[in-house]
């Protein structure tokens, strides 16, 4: 699913267009060390060939985020800055 989030909250599938739903919850404002953004950028890890899972605690701070998970793929860009794709389930976050 290819998604563009600035404005429309608009993702495609094969299908078509889907309408994302709009949370609330913001990531955390640090880098958590559990993340796998955290690894390329501060450890030199190699970049994601494919999305990982990885708890929602690790990205936002929410009462029982450490219950719920989230597929997490991060790629190097240029003046060491990481981009993350954040997949949530479609279900959401609770």
């Amino acid at each position: 699913m290819a998604c563009f989030l600035r404005h429309d909250r608009w993702c495609r599938k094969k299908s078509g267009r889907v309408k994302v739903r709009r949370d609330r919850r913001l990531p955390r404002d640090d880098l958590d060390v559990d993340t796998f953004a955290f690894e390329i950028l501060h450890r030199g890890a190699q970049e994601d060939t494919f999305p990982r899972k990885n708890s929602a605690e690790a990205w936002f701070e929410f009462r029982n985020a450490g219950r719920y998970e989230l597929f997490e793929q991060s790629f190097l860009l240029p003046d060491d800055e990481v981009l993350t794709v954040l997949t949530i389930p479609e279900d959401g976050l609770g």
